[in-house]
């Protein structure tokens, strides 16, 4: 039997003094080692799982910001429904603008030398470069068009179809044009190759013209369209039968000039 001490303390059988708070407190136990996730099946309640992270928001599509754009015009509020269309496809184009500017691809297409002249090198090389696409016919003018220009160059060299400042831009160009055949560039060939490569370094250029589109792929001087025919003053003073003077009607006169044919 354990012999009693004064200072509150039991001895045991081995001698060994043990107080009595040691005899009535349990020892503390030790905390898990364990990682969070097993410590919290062995003891649930007391680790707390991570809570999801919430979902990002969903980017605006581009209907929607064009809406957005089109939104802060001042002017909104008092737009017709039409009008509102207008605007909302009016801020699309832009976007999409502002798109293909800011892509790390997009390269500009515009290459302006002003000065250049048909032996330098630079000339040679671009000159080949459409003389070669459009020789044989398998590549067409649009697609050397869409291929090496840009939207705003192409209108400089396509007959606009309505009369407009493009149509006014293009006479005066024109006219520049032949000035520069006889200066300049003298000894280059009055046909598409050579405007295309002035296009492309930026010089003012003459629309294409019909002969321009059938002899593309050689490399000589293209005639002169021939003259359109004045508009012709059609009277029917008499028909012997219904709807006879519609047969006077027999040439289309309508689009492109270089279009019309019988």
């Amino acid at each position: 039997m354990a012999a009693s001490d004064p200072a509150g303390r039991c001895t045991g059988k081995k001698g060994t003094k043990r107080s009595a708070s040691e005899l009535v407190e349990p020892p503390t136990p030790k905390k898990s080692m364990l990682s969070w996730p097993l410590s919290a099946l062995c003891s649930p309640g007391k680790e707390k799982l991570p809570a999801d992270p919430e979902p990002e928001p969903a980017p605006l599509t581009l209907k929607e910001l064009a809406i957005i754009r089109a939104q802060k015009n001042p002017d909104w509020p008092n737009m017709s429904s039409p009008d509102k269309i207008d605007a909302i496809h009016d801020a699309r184009r832009e976007l999409e603008a502002e798109g293909n500017l800011r892509c790390p691809s997009h390269t500009s297409k515009l290459d302006l030398q002003l000065d250049i002249t048909p032996d330098d090198p630079k000339w040679k090389k671009w000159h080949e470069v459409f003389r070669k696409e459009l020789l044989g016919g398998k590549t067409t003018v649009k697609m050397v068009l869409d291929r090496h220009f840009e939207d705003g160059q192409t209108y400089t060299i396509l007959p606009p179809p309505m009369q407009g400042i493009i149509l006014d831009i293009q006479k005066e160009q024109t006219e520049q044009y032949k000035e520069l055949l006889k200066g300049q560039l003298e000894g280059a060939k009055n046909n598409i190759i050579t405007k295309l490569t002035m296009l492309h370094f930026g010089l003012p250029v003459e629309p294409l013209s019909m002969m321009n589109i059938l002899n593309a792929g050689t490399d000589e001087d293209d005639p002169d369209d021939a003259p359109a025919d004045l508009p012709r003053v059609q009277r029917i003073v008499f028909a012997e039968k219904p709807l006879e003077f519609l047969d006077l009607y027999h040439e289309r006169s309508y689009g492109f000039p270089m279009l019309r044919s019988k």
